[in-house]
């Protein structure tokens, strides 16, 4: 199979026929029978398989929603609370679990102000640079999970 990267990956027909095009012209070149108007019409064909999807914004929507729904069920129905560990007195402990610690402190201040809206801005414009496209639908769930915590801090209080 050919790698399309504007193509669906489920889109197997797409593929497919780009695979039998290329195959008949290696053959076809093979037997002989290529004439030099046969390649620049062959050059005309070969395009990207298929545009980007338009329902993508619609997915990354989807799936910043459920981070937004799930963020709220841990916090408000199943009383989910995260809690930040008290620095370690021992010198001796080990590094990574110092280095955990540190970046979970870390993220817990991002969601003070105005750090969270400084977060909330960066994540959206990377989801734009992505243009909607599937990698950028973990920052989407991302972007949906920080701001259910902000609302459930926001009704917490």
């Amino acid at each position: 199979m050919f790698y399309a990267p504007t193509s669906s990956p489920f889109d197997r027909s797409a593929k497919l026929a780009a695979h039998k095009a290329v195959l008949h012209y290696i053959q076809d070149k093979v037997a002989g029978e290529v004439n030099a108007d046969a390649e620049a019409e062959t050059k005309i064909q070969v395009t990207p398989a298929t545009p980007e999807m338009k329902s993508s914004v619609g997915v990354c929507a989807l799936w910043a929603l459920l981070g937004f729904v799930w963020a709220l069920f841990l916090r408000m129905v199943l009383g989910f609370q995260p809690t930040i560990p008290a620095p370690s007195i021992f010198a001796h402990e080990n590094i990574l679990h110092r280095l955990g610690l540190a970046l979970w402190r870390f993220g817990a201040h991002l969601l003070d102000w105005p750090y969270n809206l400084v977060v909330v801005i960066a994540v959206a414009a990377a989801i734009v640079a992505m243009r909607y496209r599937r990698t950028a639908w973990g920052p989407a769930a991302a972007l949906g999970l920080f701001l259910g915590e902000l609302l459930a801090r926001f009704l917490q209080r």
